[in-house]
């Protein structure tokens, strides 16, 4: 892990973004969330989701990040544990909107492999 703090791009990922003048950020940590969509119930915890606000606290662009321990050790294992997370980030990533009314393409998703390490924008 420690290897995984000291990296640069783990490092810039888990940055305060950079905001202009007017723009508040608000930063969420293990937080679960429940929300009905199309008749199913949604529910989870995002490990981190990092929210830019404009003036009046209109959303502006949010940054999911979900941090993986578990053993990817190469590009081949990164992608094919990517693809296995897809479902969990597919949900994240369509649970936003509802939450704060944000659109989708202002959404990023990012993957955060702490063993590798190896940040991948999903």
């Amino acid at each position: 892990m420690k290897r995984s703090l000291t990296n640069p791009d783990l490092q810039a990922a888990l940055n305060k973004p950079r905001i202009k003048r007017n723009e508040t950020i608000e930063c969420w940590r293990e937080r679960p969330f429940e929300l009905l969509r199309s008749g199913d119930w949604i529910s989870g915890p995002f490990d981190r989701v990092v929210i830019v606000y404009g003036p009046g606290r209109i959303p502006l662009r949010a940054t999911i990040l979900e941090v993986k321990t578990d053993a990817a050790e190469n590009e081949c294992d990164t992608a094919r544990r990517a693809d296995h997370y897809g479902p969990q980030l597919a949900n994240y990533r369509h649970s936003i909107p509802q939450l704060l009314g944000l659109p989708a393409d202002r959404i990023t998703t990012i993957l955060l492999f702490t063993k590798l390490p190896l940040v991948l924008e999903v």
